[in-house]
């Protein structure tokens, strides 16, 4: 899912549906130099057709997620909405959503590497 969303950050700004930073770092070498190369607009191609189907952004990235942090940031600036999130692994959502007070629960190997990536 991280190369997923670092493709979609990496799109033309127009044409993205969200700009999450934080995904490169949890990416395996080899998937992070994917991800990496996909910000070069030469490279884009080439980087997102050499992934596989069930890798490929427009097929696996939902607009739910970004539609549902919409609404919840929307909520949350005007009710003061909270939020958990348990098992949120490599999810970044608690650091895209600023105005919602939010918790997550992972493991705590999973949090240990999340941390400094943040």
């Amino acid at each position: 899912m991280a190369l997923q969303r670092s493709f979609e950050s990496h799109r033309p700004k127009g044409r993205r549906l969200f700009c999450d930073p934080t995904p490169t770092p949890f990416c395996d070498p080899p998937l992070r130099a994917l991800a990496t190369a996909s910000a070069i607009p030469g490279l884009r191609r080439l980087a997102v057709a050499s992934t596989t189907p069930s890798e490929d952004p427009v097929a696996t990235i939902s607009h739910r997620p970004h539609q549902g942090d919409r609404r919840r940031h929307a909520e949350a600036t005007t009710d003061g909405t909270q939020c958990v999130l348990l098992g949120a692994g490599y999810d970044t959502r608690a650091y895209r959503l600023p105005a919602l007070k939010t918790t997550e629960s992972s493991r705590s190997t999973t949090r240990l590497r999340k941390q400094p990536n943040i």
